[in-house]
């Protein structure tokens, strides 16, 4: 088969082809194109050569700018082996509204989604000459289908317990979860959250006032609201160590040594690396308080003190121990009672 989709949804395309090569077909598509060889032509040959052409309907390949998407596509339309999918709510562009394509735009990678399976099927059939078979529903479409009708019979049923007071049992019973949950929030029954609430819920870290403060703004007489409440009432400030990066300057200064050196370059070369222990052992002085860590130390120059003397040069410096430490800081937090 040939897939043919825009090159930058190759992320999400690259897992396609893998199933699709999984179902055992043999898949050609444009990462198959040879080195350096003629990359028209062999786009050609192997669209020519296809028993089925997928067509990967994204907002960018439904672009009027993604000419050889648009092309392939045709050619494969003309044949009689186009195969659309889509990957993006996109209409296709005009000239390929009258083939139904495999909805795939709530793929989240499953490789046991039914979606896929309807997908393998068709293909199958494409490459034998036979129609499609009739694709499955997926399993979240039957799954909104059964919690709909289970929702419709539970809060019927509970709204006509109300009289005997047992709402809140019904609502939280575990058999129709989260369907009749969700239902008996959005209609205010039995103090349970709606599924909104519920799931806006679920993300927040309990031992996060300002998420627990947030969460109760927005839904300030939900379903949560006691608890809430309770875990901000047993908050406590606790204290947090962090370590942040600083630089620290001392000063340092470097006297001519008593070697002489060929030149004043070389003199230089020999100062700098008799003060980068002197650098270190001032830096090592921050070590001292246990609210310092060393990370690296270095010497630096400002200005350069250098003799000419019979033979060659010596040299010494003013300059910096250049100190690169972690400096602790103790902040206070927040924390609550989750």
């Amino acid at each position: 088969m040939f897939v043919s989709y825009a090159r930058v949804d190759l992320p999400r395309v690259a897992p396609l082809v893998q199933i699709l090569e999984t179902c055992g077909f043999r898949v050609w598509w444009d990462q198959a194109l040879d080195v350096g060889g003629q990359w028209r032509r062999q786009i050609a040959v192997a669209l020519e050569d296809s028993g089925c052409v997928i067509v990967v309907w994204t907002e960018n390949s439904v672009r009027s700018d993604a000419t050889f998407v648009h092309d392939e596509a045709a050619k494969g339309q003309r044949r009689g082996l186009l195969l659309p999918v889509r990957l993006d709510d996109v209409s296709p562009p005009l000239g390929f509204g009258e083939i139904q394509a495999i909805d795939l735009t709530h793929w989240k990678g499953d490789r046991r989604d039914a979606s896929l399976t309807n997908l393998c099927a068709a293909v199958a059939a494409v490459l034998d000459g036979r129609p499609a078979p009739a694709a499955k529903l997926p399993p979240i479409v039957r799954r909104t289908m059964y919690g709909g009708l289970v929702t419709l019979l539970g809060v019927a049923l509970i709204v006509g317990l109300n009289p005997f007071g047992v709402q809140e049992a019904a609502c939280g019973a575990p058999l129709f979860h989260p369907y009749l949950s969700d239902a008996c929030g959005a209609l205010g029954l039995g103090h349970r959250p709606a599924r909104a609430e519920r799931e806006a819920w679920r993300t927040v870290d309990l031992r996060n006032c300002a998420a627990i403060r947030e969460h109760l703004q927005q839904f300030p007489g939900g379903a949560y609201r006691e608890r809430a409440a309770s875990l901000i009432a047993a908050r406590k400030l606790v204290n947090r160590d962090e370590w942040r990066p600083i630089t620290q300057h001392l000063v340092l200064n470097v006297l001519p040594g008593e070697r002489t050196y060929r030149d004043q370059t070389s003199a230089q070369a020999a100062s700098l690396a008799r003060a980068a222990e002197d650098a270190a052992d001032l830096c090592r002085g921050f070590l001292a308080s246990s609210n310092y860590k060393l990370e690296a130390s270095a010497a630096s120059v400002r200005r350069w003190d250098c003799t000419r003397v019979s033979g060659g040069a010596t040299c010494g410096f003013v300059g910096d121990a250049v100190c690169t430490l972690q400096q602790r800081h103790t902040v206070q937090e927040e924390r609550c009672g989750g």
